[in-house]
């Protein structure tokens, strides 16, 4: 990461597909420049850069569920907007259960 810069990574149940599928939701539209498997997301509060490490299967039972890890990596953030750009991803990407 450059200086200045934080992140995090996350394990996602999700395939790469649904990912990028619902990326501009995520980010509320802002400009997304896709390379492979990464994005590169121009924000008012600064840049973020999404990475998704290859996809696996995680097997419950009969079960069997997407995984994929996910390097979020903020530049030009105060934490204020991190915070706030991580709740709108995170809302983005929840999905209903009972």
């Amino acid at each position: 990461m450059a200086a200045g810069s934080r992140g995090l990574t996350r394990e996602m149940s999700i395939t790469h597909k649904d990912f990028f599928r619902l990326l501009p939701r995520a980010v509320n539209g802002a400009p997304v420049t896709r390379m492979g498997n990464q994005a590169d997301i121009a924000t008012e509060a600064g840049r973020v850069k999404i990475t998704l490490a290859p996809e696996s299967i995680r097997k419950l039972g009969l079960m069997e569920f997407p995984v994929t890890p996910v390097s979020i990596e903020f530049d030009g953030f105060n934490p204020a907007d991190q915070t706030a750009f991580l709740s709108r991803f995170d809302l983005a990407y929840q999905r209903g259960g009972g």
